[in-house]
């Protein structure tokens, strides 16, 4: 009787840790960066050395979607708006110039770069005052911040504490009847 209960001990012990192992390894797949995704990659350039590089991986459009106040949300339902839907289209200009704004002072490019780059990171690159100046680099793992946009998605925090710009807040989804009628 004593080996039976040692053996249920074990068993149970070992399935214990399978679960652990099973529940880190899943947590882990998670969070983790997907490769080739494509990136948001923002550059800074003043003429006085200044630069600011910031890359954001598009899987993180989900996470923006999930903490935007409802008005937001419904007006992209609306619309047929999906964070799928905007990453695909994303995804395919790769390569291409989204914004360029060149002027004397500064130099200022947002595009849609390769994922190898960023790694599922959000990256951020801060130098001043050209080669002497300082640097600053942060890289936030990407599950970070979907783990944050859950927590203020479960806590309600955009929609009690964030208020819509006038600029768009009598923003309406307007109906093909309505707009032959103008």
């Amino acid at each position: 009787m004593r080996q039976r209960i040692k053996r249920w001990i074990r068993f149970g012990f070992i399935l214990c840790l399978f679960f652990l192992f099973s529940g880190v390894f899943v947590f882990a797949l998670s969070i983790a960066p997907i490769w080739g995704d494509a990136v948001l990659c923002i550059e800074v350039r003043s003429h006085h050395g200044d630069q600011v590089d910031v890359s954001v991986p598009l899987s993180l459009v989900g996470t923006v979607f999930n903490v935007m106040p409802k008005e937001l949300r419904q007006l992209c339902k609306d619309m047929n708006v999906t964070p799928a839907s905007i990453t695909d289209e994303l995804a395919k200009m790769r390569g291409k110039d989204l914004v360029r704004v060149t002027s004397k002072d500064e130099n200022v490019r947002v595009y849609i770069g390769e994922g190898m780059t960023a790694q599922g990171f959000v990256k951020v690159h801060v130098r001043e005052g050209g080669r002497h100046g300082h640097n600053i680099h942060v890289w936030i793992p990407r599950g970070l911040i979907s783990f944050s946009g859950q927590v203020i998605n479960l806590l309600g925090i955009v929609d009690k504490h964030v208020e819509l710009p006038p600029e768009i807040s009598h923003l309406r989804v307007v109906k093909g009847s309505e707009i032959t009628q103008s």
